[in-house]
């Protein structure tokens, strides 16, 4: 393993910052594999331990993986290997696989890519299985989409939660209502038009899937991903980034439990950009119901990070994490640390604009420290999560060479 002591340096507070230290551990990987990519985590509730899935394979056969760890990531379960057929996944890391455990089930979501003549991106399908025995076996996939016998259409950039012991929902943006406009659309643009929020649940674990798909909200920027977290009231809560009149682009919040609430605006960044620019907000709610969000906005002269955290009906003033006029698009995740309420951020840019991973721990009277991990340069798409004692996990894709996955266990003190 590889030990990397951080020195956190307090940007905000001017007290002395609490220590985190980083340990690099070997992330799991499949004999003969080369190339890994899009890391999901979770932490299985029953036990503990930490799981994850990861797409890894080449250009001639990509395929799903799952593994293990019940010592924090030092040593990991044989890969098993999820999908049967070559083309069910490819590496897409704003719609890399979602991963929930709950309840003694596994369950994973990815979307599939299929080839459209005419189109410049490609329809897809959302697809699930789903683990009764800790990942040894996998159930057949299935289609949760239910528009598969009309027109080829995208189903992809989804969130995925669980609500009490018994059931899964999963969000996705889709694109049935435009699918034959899109196959038109004008190749100079970076996108095939809005998406809507659609939804689905299971009341038993992915058994059955209860309904119809049901469309929650329109004017969706078409592939900054969905996040989905599960409110203490047992409402599901979404963060996506709205599309608004002018080609503004800015995160927005929505809840739902039978009728969807009308979703509000995080913050009005005001970011014009005629395209989507791939990068949607993380959220996590925290055991009183908050909010916390962390998103990127490209704003003319206020382009950054930023993290904000709901007050009722509202969101607090955000704060900056990374600002600069050099900064290319990032992508962040938040996790929360168990009764601390702390959350910590990881984004894939310094203040330089440079993609290395930077790792942002905010407490809860708004000091905020961070750092920069050595090593890691070619970071991408980080994923992380809080184990039960108070550590937390960061995965992401290094592709500073050839494409691999990473991982390191961060303790927080």
């Amino acid at each position: 393993m590889k030990q990397i002591a951080i020195a956190l340096l307090a940007i905000i507070s001017g007290c002395t910052p609490p220590g985190f230290e980083a340990i690099e551990t070997t992330a799991p990987a499949v004999a003969g594999v080369v190339q890994s990519a899009d890391p999901a985590l979770a932490i299985d509730d029953a036990t503990g331990d930490l799981v994850m899935a990861w797409v890894a394979g080449d250009s001639t056969a990509y395929h799903l993986y799952h593994a293990r760890s019940s010592d924090g990531g030092a040593s990991w379960s044989a890969p098993v290997r999820v999908t049967v057929q070559a083309g069910e996944v490819r590496p897409h890391a704003e719609a890399s696989p979602r991963l929930v455990v709950n309840n003694g089930v596994t369950a994973l979501f990815w979307p599939t890519s299929i080839e459209v003549p005419g189109r410049r991106f490609p329809a897809s399908q959302m697809r699930f299985t789903r683990s009764t025995d800790g990942g040894r076996t996998w159930s057949s996939p299935r289609i949760l989409n239910d528009d598969t016998t009309s027109a080829l259409a995208g189903h992809t950039f989804h969130g995925a939660t669980a609500i009490g012991d018994s059931t899964l929902v999963v969000a996705w943006l889709d694109s049935r209502s435009n699918a034959k406009a899109a196959g038109h659309a004008d190749p100079a643009t970076h996108h095939d038009g809005d998406a809507t929020v659609y939804a689905v649940r299971s009341n038993d674990l992915g058994t059955t899937w209860a309904g119809s798909n049901t469309p929650l909200w329109g004017d969706a920027c078409p592939c900054c991903r969905v996040s989905l977290a599960t409110a203490p009231d047992g409402s599901v809560i979404a963060s996506w980034r709205g599309h608004f009149e002018g080609s503004v682009r800015d995160p927005v919040v929505g809840r739902f439990t039978g009728a969807p609430a009308q979703p509000q605006r995080v913050h009005e960044d005001g970011w014009v950009f005629p395209g989507c620019p791939h990068s949607g907000p993380a959220l996590a709610v925290d055991p009183d119901g908050t909010a916390h969000v962390a998103w990127f906005t490209g704003k003319q002269g206020g382009a950054g990070v930023y993290y904000a955290r709901s007050s009722g009906d509202s969101f607090e003033t955000p704060v900056p994490l990374l600002t600069g006029t050099t900064l290319q698009t990032g992508h962040p995740a938040i996790a929360l640390l168990p009764d601390r309420g702390e959350a910590v951020i990881a984004v894939n840019l310094d203040e330089t604009g440079a993609r290395v991973l930077t790792l942002f721990r905010l407490s809860a009277d708004g000091k905020v420290t961070k750092t920069v991990v050595p090593d890691s340069e070619g970071a991408d798409h980080p994923q992380v999560i809080a184990g039960r004692d108070g550590s937390v996990f960061v995965a992401w894709t290094d592709r500073a060479a050839a494409s691999r996955v990473r991982i390191a266990r961060i303790a927080a003190s």
